[in-house]
């Protein structure tokens, strides 16, 4: 089974227990893990969100910064897909 780390606390779990995201203009929920692209992983549970808010902008899995605005527009798009 494949392992990634979440971007959020930096845990290493199983593709399957983490919820995938893409860079796609911004960035942009991957709840089927399909899309093209560069993507990263985060835990769905709040504490991993706050990290994921609190980061520098650099990204390293998407080789690019990430401005304060586009991470807090992608949790509150995962808090509301994860309903």
């Amino acid at each position: 089974m494949p392992i990634r780390t979440c971007t959020g606390c930096g845990e290493r779990a199983p593709r399957t227990a983490l919820v995938r995201f893409v860079a796609e203009g911004g960035l942009t929920a991957d709840p089927t893990r399909r899309r093209p692209g560069r993507g990263g992983y985060l835990h769905a549970r709040e504490s991993c969100y706050e990290a994921f808010l609190a980061r520098k902008p650099a990204l390293r899995s998407l080789r690019r910064s990430v401005d304060r605005t586009a991470r807090a527009a992608l949790v509150e798009q995962l808090r509301h897909v994860l309903r």
